[in-house]
C-alpha cells in the first residue's frame, strides 16, 4: 500500500567514517510520520530494514535523522529510508550508495620498482612497534639493515641504504614486533 505522504525528504546522504557509515536525511513537512526505515542491500535491488526510527512529530520546518551502520559489507552499500505513516501508507527517498573497501593488513614495497636510493615501505593496519628490516641481495647475504618505528596503522616509511642500489632484484626480509616476518621482492630499476 503506498501513496503520497506529506513527508519531503529534502536530503539523504550516506558518508564512510572510519569502520562505519553514517546514514543522515532530512525532512520537511514532517505530519503524520509514524516511522522511518532505514534499508540497507549489498546489490542495489534487494533490500533489508536495518533499522528503525519513530519520527519525531517536530512542527518545524526541516528535521534531522541519523543512523550509524556499524556493520557494513565490503564494497557497496546502498541505503534508502522508507517513511510510513500513521494510516501504513510508506514512501521512499531515493537510494544513496557508498563503496567500502575492508582494509587488508600487509606490507608492501611503494613503488616496486624502486629507484636505487630509496624504498618506500607501506604499512597497511599494521599493529604499532618497532619493525626489524634486512635487504638482501641474490645471494642472500644481508646488505643494509635498519629499524623502522611505525606508530600508526598505516602509513608509508622509507628505507635510505646509504649507497646506490645497483640495478636487480632484491629481497626485504621485514620482522613485525610480534616476531613474525614478510618478505617483499623488490625490483630496483
Amino acid at each position: 500500500m503506498s501513496g503520497p505522504l506529506p513527508v519531503t525528504f529534502t536530503t539523504i546522504n550516506a558518508k564512510k567514517q572510519e569502520a562505519e557509515i553514517d546514514v543522515n536525511w532530512t525532512v520537511a513537512n514532517e505530519i503524520n510520520i509514524r516511522t522511518y526505515e532505514v534499508e540497507k542491500s549489498s546489490n542495489g535491488l534487494d533490500f533489508e530494514k536495518a533499522h528503525i526510527t519513530k519520527a519525531t512529530g517536530a512542527d518545524r520546518s526541516f528535521t534531522d535523522y541519523k543512523w550509524t551502520d556499524v556493520n557494513p559489507v565490503s564494497g557497496n552499500n546502498y541505503y534508502r529510508v522508507r517513511s510510513t505513516g500513521t494510516d501504513g501508507k510508506y514512501n521512499y527517498s531515493k537510494t544513496v550508495v557508498v563503496n567500502f573497501e575492508i582494509a587488508v593488513s600487509g606490507i608492501r614495497v611503494f613503488p616496486n620498482p624502486a629507484p636505487g636510493d630509496k624504498i618506500g615501505v607501506a604499512f597497511n593496519n599494521m599493529a604499532e612497534g618497532v619493525y626489524q628490516t634486512r635487504l638482501l641481495n641474490t645471494l642472500g647475504q644481508t646488505i643494509y639493515k635498519t629499524k623502522i618505528n611505525h606508530a600508526t596503522q598505516t602509513s608509508l616509511e622509507n628505507i635510505f641504504p646509504g649507497t646506490k642500489l645497483a640495478a636487480g632484484i632484491y629481497q626485504l626480509v621485514v620482522t613485525n614486533p610480534d616476531h613474525t616476518t614478510t618478505t617483499i621482492k623488490v625490483i630496483v630499476q
